[in-house]
Parts: structure tokens; C-alpha cells; sequence
């Protein structure tokens, strides 16, 4: 198996090094486009491919896509022309896209170093362990520049290794917003001589303190558990705090001001009993909290499972289609085929038989998908007047809709058409290569949700 997932590796990375030897295409905007929409737009969809581990599964290309942002934004504020802010979002777009395939391609070979990430950043590991998280980012971000680039994907153990790192992370980061205080409190009384004034209290502490820490170590995950433990851990703490500075006063001072003393004390703990109140009120609405976040971590797990599953099937409708056929690109959770090798003749719909070969690999491509929805739509250049465009386009629609119903490819009623005439367009119509890429028909298939199971 192994053997197999090297194989199929290298062969990805040999398809990928072919389709990253240059810059990616960069496809300007139509004149019509706002710039200020365009950006409030890019950087949305920027920060989103960040929370799906974009910028470290493909760093090269999503650097690329944040300079090209940033040249984008200093331009606007320079107040530079629209046509020159607008062009600095199509590269950061393209480079943004090849990031997303990058990171698309990558993260199957790397599932459970992206999922053992995910969980130290949900245990807070930014907060209690910066320092190691940023080294670890920067071990799987070495690795994964390397994978763009069409190196082999890392081996058993070296995707051990940096799982193990996140892992390790997630750990500490769970022990030290649980217990952390806790442990500051015992040494600090230990500094203080609690092994001389208060040994009993010590031990006591110091067994709550090594159990919490045993839940932790052993079951991380078990919140319900490693809540009552830290309870009983930072209460035991706190105890030893009050009750060695109790003893150290009557060793050293008085009986007024030991009596003195302690009745301070004992209003303190009248308060630190209030607050232990709260805090138990709290902890309880921590457990809910923590019961929902169990609910989505296995919810974003059979989301994770599903979109592998996507995922290889995106991948397998890509391959059907040579450069010249189709360009096939993710849109969200839908698949475009953009039909650049299908031909019509000039100002007409019929299709001629020449086509067949490229719609059955289409039909091919909507099967694998499961699909649930399938858009044909239509486009055209500038030429002529829009009237006749818009005609001529839903005409291409329906032929190549009507070739996919005669197919059975899917329901009829699944099958829907649409005409832009040259109201889309992908590229310049003032030349002929870009009239020629704008008259086109774009599959876009939306494929079935999964099933989202029994209610928890």
C-alpha cells in the first residue's frame, strides 16, 4: 500500500510539475468589475484558504497570492488606475488558485500532520506554546515547499515525526490551561518551605496536581474527566497556599497576631469559597461547551472523511480531460469543466460528430461526481449584437444539456441551461485569442451532500 501511494505520488507530481513550470494564467476582469468588491472579496476568500491550512500546505503559491494582495492594496491607496488594481487581484486570484490545488493535491498525502495541527490549534496552542508551534510550522512548511515543487511525499516516519510535534504541542497546550496554575502554586510553596511548615498539605496537593496530570497524559480528550481532576488539582492549591502561610505565622509570631492573621484568613476563604461556587458553575458550562465542541470535532471528521472522498473524485475527473479538451477547476464544492476543445460551427448549434469523444469524457466526469445538479451554460465573444449572442448561447447550452439527457447521465429535471451571450467573459474580446477563449461551454456540476447521519 505503501508502494502504491508513492507510486501514485510521484506520477501527481510529475502531472503537477508539468502545469507549474511557468506562472499560473492570470485572467483579468471585465471592465464592469469594482475594485473595492474584488478586494473585500479576495481577502475573504484568502483568510478562508487559511483556515484550511492553505499557507502552510502550499506557502510558495499562497505567498504569492498575499504579496500580489498587498501590491494590490498599496496600488488602490496610491490611488492607482482601476484597470492596474483590478490586474494585481487577477494575479494574487491565479496564484491563490494554484495555491488551493497545491494544498488540495498535498493534503491526502499529509492527513494526519494537517489533523494533528488542527487539534493543537484548537487546544490553544498559539497562546500557551507559540514558540514551539512557529518551529513545527516551520518543519511542515519546509517540507510541504518541497512537495509544490514536485518532491516525493514524505515517508511513514517522517509524517510520524510531525505529527508527533503537533501532537506534543496539543499536549503541553492541555496541561497548562488546565493545571498550570496549579503547578506555579506548588512550587511556589515549595520555595517557600511548605516540606517544613506544611508537608501533609504538600503531599495532598502534590497527588491532586500528578492525578489531573495522569488524566491529561492518558485520555486528553476526556473532558468531563480531566475537568473534575483540575478541579480538585487548583483546589488543592490553593489550600496549600493558605494553609502554609497559617503555619509559617505560628511558628513566628504572636498569639494576637496569629489570631489576627487567621481571621483574615478566614474571610479570604468565605471569598475563595464564593469563588469556587462560580467557578463550579463555570466548569459546568465549560462541560457543555466542551460536549457541543465534541459534537462538531465529529462532525468536522465525517466532513474531512466525505471531502477525501470529493476530493479523490475531483482529481479522477480532472484526469479524464487533456489540456486541449477542458480546463477543470474547483468552484467551492462544485467541479467546472470549462470545454475549450468544443466546437461548433460558426454562428450555429448543432454539434458535429467530432464532439462526441469530449462529451462522453463529461459524462464520464458527472457520474463520478454523483451529481446533484448539472449547469450548462453558455458563452460567446463580442461579435454581433447581444440579442443574437445571448440566442445563440442558450441554443449551445441546450444542445450539449440535451446530448447528456439522451445519455441518461442524470434526471432531466437535474439538467438546467443558461445563456450568457459575451456577458462573462474570461478574456479580452479586442484579440483573437481572447474572442476564441470566451466562446465556450462551461460544465458546472454540484455533486450530492453526504449524508450527515444520526443527530448526537
Amino acid at each position: 500500500m505503501e508502494r502504491m501511494t508513492r507510486i501514485s505520488a510521484v506520477f501527481s507530481a510529475l502531472v503537477f510539475l508539468a502545469a507549474c513550470s511557468s506562472g499560473p494564467k492570470v485572467v483579468d476582469f471585465p471592465d464592469t468589475a469594482s475594485a473595492p468588491t474584488e478586494m473585500t472579496s479576495l481577502r475573504r476568500d484568502l483568510n478562508q484558504a487559511q483556515q484550511r491550512q492553505v499557507d502552510l500546505l502550499a506557502p510558495k503559491n499562497f505567498e504569492k497570492s498575499w504579496h500580489a494582495m498587498e501590491d494590490a492594496k498599496k496600488q488602490s491607496d496610491g490611488h492607482a488606475d482601476a484597470e492596474d488594481v483590478l490586474h494585481e487581484i487577477a494575479v494574487s486570484r491565479a496564484y491563490l488558485n494554484r495555491a488551493r490545488e497545491s494544498a488540495d493535491r498535498i493534503r491526502p498525502l499529509l492527513p494526519e500532520v494537517a489533523s494533528a495541527r488542527m487539534a493543537a490549534l484548537d487546544a490553544r496552542a498559539l497562546i500557551f506554546q507559540p514558540e514551539e508551534m512557529a518551529e513545527a510550522d516551520r518543519d511542515l512548511r519546509d517540507r510541504t515547499e518541497d512537495m509544490e515543487d514536485g518532491d516525493d511525499a514524505p515517508d511513514l516516519k517522517e509524517r510520524a515525526d510531525l505529527q508527533k510535534k503537533y501532537l506534543d504541542i496539543e499536549l503541553r497546550s492541555i496541561r497548562l490551561a488546565n493545571i498550570g496554575e496549579a503547578g506555579r502554586q506548588i512550587e511556589a510553596a515549595k520555595k517557600d518551605e511548605a516540606e517544613k511548615f506544611a508537608p501533609r498539605t504538600l503531599a495532598e496537593a502534590q497527588t491532586a496536581y500528578r492525578e489531573a496530570d495522569t488524566a491529561i497524559t492518558t485520555d486528553r480528550h476526556n473532558q468531563t474527566l480531566i475537568t473534575e481532576k483540575t478541579m480538585a488539582a487548583n483546589a488543592a492549591a490553593k489550600r496549600l497556599t493558605r494553609v502554609l502561610a497559617v503555619a509559617r505565622d505560628a511558628r513566628t509570631g504572636n498569639a494576637e497576631e496569629v489570631a489576627l492573621a487567621q481571621e483574615r484568613r478566614d474571610a479570604t476563604i468565605r471569598g475563595l469559597d464564593a469563588r469556587l461556587d462560580d467557578e463550579a458553575a463555570e466548569a459546568q458550562q465549560r462541560d457543555r461547551e466542551i460536549a457541543r465542541r465534541d459534537r462538531e470535532i465529529r462532525r468536522r471528521g465525517r466532513e474531512i472523511a466525505a471531502n477525501r472522498e470529493t476530493e479523490a473524485a475531483y482529481e479522477k475527473a480532472r484526469a479524464l480531460f487533456a489540456e486541449n479538451e477542458a480546463d477543470v477547476y474547483r468552484d467551492g464544492d462544485r467541479l467546472l469543466i470549462r470545454l475549450k476543445g468544443l466546437k461548433f460551427p460558426i454562428g450555429r448549434a448543432d454539434l458535429p460528430a467530432e464532439n462526441v469523444g469530449l462529451l462522453s469524457k463529461v459524462k464520464t466526469a458527472i457520474e463520478g461526481m454523483n451529481a446533484e445538479r448539472v449547469e450548462i451554460q453558455g458563452h460567446t465573444d463580442s461579435t454581433g449584437s447581444r440579442a443574437k449572442n445571448i440566442a445563440l448561447s442558450e441554443r449551445r447550452a441546450d444542445a450539449v444539456a440535451n446530448y447528456l439527457r439522451a445519455e441518461n447521465v442524470t434526471g432531466s429535471e437535474q439538467i438546467v441551461t443558461h445563456g450568457y451571450g459575451f456577458d462573462q467573459p474570461i478574456a479580452s474580446n479586442r484579440t483573437v485569442e481572447g474572442r476564441a477563449q470566451n466562446r465556450r461551454v462551461d460544465v458546472l456540476i454540484t455533486p450530492a451532500p453526504e449524508p450527515s447521519g444520526l443527530a448526537e
